[in-house]
């Protein structure tokens, strides 16, 4: 990752996020009536290569930092800018969030496992020691979650 830096992103990013998730990622709605929140990754030359985008929401009695998108463009692939910007997870979250949650198509169960999170079975729950996720659509059916640093 020589080279890279990783930033906050907000609405000053929205429309280099949006090209990035739009692009490789078409089937994620970009949620242009909410606010922008997460991690940009910088390449060297000035670019956004990378974007992680979450959300935290209030969920039973815990508030989880939810992961509604991870793109890195295909030229930056195997460098593990994904993987940073989900060690990051841990230092961008609110201080009240105790968990990382998201969910990803089956094909991307081992990437997050191999990145420290605990990974449910296509359209299953996902039980945890604090809480239940529900099983989800066919599509992104998988959830993955690990508990938070903070």
């Amino acid at each position: 990752m020589s080279g890279y830096s990783f930033w906050p992103m907000g609405e000053a990013d929205r429309v280099d996020y949006e090209r990035l998730v739009s692009r490789l990622l078409p089937d994620i709605g970009i949620g242009h009536s909410r606010p922008l929140h997460g991690i940009k990754a910088i390449d060297p030359d000035g670019s956004v290569c990378a974007a992680i985008r979450t959300t935290a929401r209030r969920f039973d009695a815990n508030v989880i930092l939810f992961v509604e998108a991870l793109a890195v463009s295909e030229s930056r692939r195997g460098r593990n800018i994904g993987g940073g910007l989900l060690y990051l997870l841990d230092s961008a979250a609110p201080r009240e969030c105790r968990w990382a949650a998201g969910s990803c198509k089956p094909v991307m169960r081992g990437y997050y496992r191999d990145h420290g999170f605990t990974v449910g079975d296509p359209g299953r729950p996902l039980l945890l020691p604090d809480f239940e996720l529900a099983s989800l659509d066919s599509v992104y059916s998988c959830w993955f979650a690990r508990r938070l640093h903070t």
